[in-house]
């Protein structure tokens, strides 16, 4: 099956999340839209409803299964539906960025090397690679075990491992480490030790990839006021948890600080449901994400408690994108270890 055929059954399932999103959401009872006190500041442990139930793993909180671990600080869910969504944005990516990667490691795979992709989520990318390059070995991990774990390429394995903690891999053992998508889940503090423990990991000569995004509205382009106004939430939700909300454009600066050469960014901007294929899904992601963040919504809002409240805000929001041509940029940044005659 190619990208393409993958593609379009993305979005014949798209139209079903969508049904299920507004279920969920339930039926609007005013036409009253929220309006956010962007004075509010909020922490990764606020908001817990009266239906929260806690595991020693994970903790549920209506229908949606959280992380309940000390050290692991992603915000959104943990479940299903979340990994229909981070599956649906690798092909997003590959769609947009014309590849699965943009580092030059194509003869590298092609030859044999081993290869981390560190926070694999449900392992789309990992599962997709490993049978792009058979020569070389792939090992996927996550906080979670979202990964498969019988039905796998045989180059492809799988562990239980947070990047924030100590290595369980040996100096010089990677020729490239990939990592996407984990400014909801690492803390501003820890990016900078985070990528220390790849470069540790990484061969001399090795290459390490990341794709990353921003919540700073000022990036957006052509942005309207509904659009900003959910960025400015957004943003005072991962910055209240302690992450880093600006991350994409600060990955070319924690690279260099950390001594990788070579770096180079590319930036791609999504657009927002207009533009065809890219647009349509960038909404559907856009849209699961807002749906799976609705209790940090409501600590900014109690009004979107209101069924419905949600669903109109986001068809707001979709219409004055659509209109306006709005985009959002998204960085891919590579870099790589000096070798030993440097």
């Amino acid at each position: 099956m190619s990208w393409r055929d993958i593609l379009r059954l993305l979005a014949q399932r798209s139209k079903r999340l969508r049904k299920n999103m507004k279920s969920t959401d339930g039926v609007a009872t005013n036409g009253e839209q929220p309006v956010f006190n962007n004075g509010s500041c909020i922490s990764s442990t606020s908001c817990t409803e009266n239906t929260s139930v806690s595991t020693t793993i994970h903790r549920y909180e209506g229908n949606r299964r959280f992380h309940n671990e000390q050290d692991v600080n992603y915000l959104l869910p943990t479940d299903t539906e979340e990994d229909d969504r981070v599956n649906q944005q690798h092909w997003l990516i590959r769609e947009a960025f014309g590849s699965h990667f943009s580092a030059p490691v194509h003869d590298l795979l092609e030859n044999g090397t081993k290869v981390h992709d560190a926070g694999c989520g449900p392992a789309t990318f990992t599962l997709e690679m490993s049978k792009m390059y058979p020569a070389s070995n792939f090992i996927g991990t996550d906080v979670s075990p979202r990964f498969p774990e019988s039905i796998k390429p045989k180059n492809c394995t799988f562990q239980v491992y947070n990047v924030t903690l100590p290595s369980p891999f040996p100096e010089n053992y990677f020729g490239y480490v990939h990592q996407r998508l984990l400014i909801l889940g690492l803390l501003k503090d820890d990016w900078p030790k985070v990528i220390k423990r790849h470069m540790d990991t990484l061969k001399p000569g090795g290459w390490i990839e990341l794709t990353e995004v921003s919540y700073l509205k000022e990036h957006l382009k052509n942005a309207g006021p509904h659009i900003s106004q959910c960025m400015d939430t957004m943003y005072s939700v991962v910055a209240g948890a302690g992450l880093h909300p600006n991350a994409g454009p600060d990955l070319e600066r924690i690279l260099k600080e950390a001594g990788f050469i070579n770096v180079e960014t590319v930036t791609f901007y999504m657009p927002i449901k207009h533009s065809g294929k890219i647009g349509d899904l960038f909404w559907e992601d856009i849209q699961m994400g807002c749906n799976a963040a609705l209790k940090y919504f409501i600590s900014m809002d109690p009004s979107f408690k209101e069924p419905g409240a949600m669903q109109r805000y986001l068809e707001l929001i979709g219409d004055e994108c659509s209109k306006n041509l709005t985009s959002m940029p998204w960085m891919r940044v590579y870099g790589q270890k000096p070798d030993n005659n440097n």
